[in-house]
């Protein structure tokens, strides 16, 4: 995530993210979503494989 934050990163439309970079159930985590979606900003779209639970 800290690279998704770097000097730069405002001329980035999409960010990708290797599968499953997080080793945590991405979408159990609305905190984490929410530091993810402000680290972003506006206009941007990250692009990851995430670990879900079946």
């Amino acid at each position: 995530m800290r690279l998704t934050t770097q000097p730069g990163i405002e001329t980035r439309t999409h960010i990708l993210w290797a599968e499953a970079a997080l080793p945590v159930r991405l979408l159990e985590e609305p905190r984490l979503l929410d530091s993810i979606a402000r680290a972003l900003g506006d206009g941007r779209v990250l692009l990851t494989g995430l670990v879900r639970r079946d």
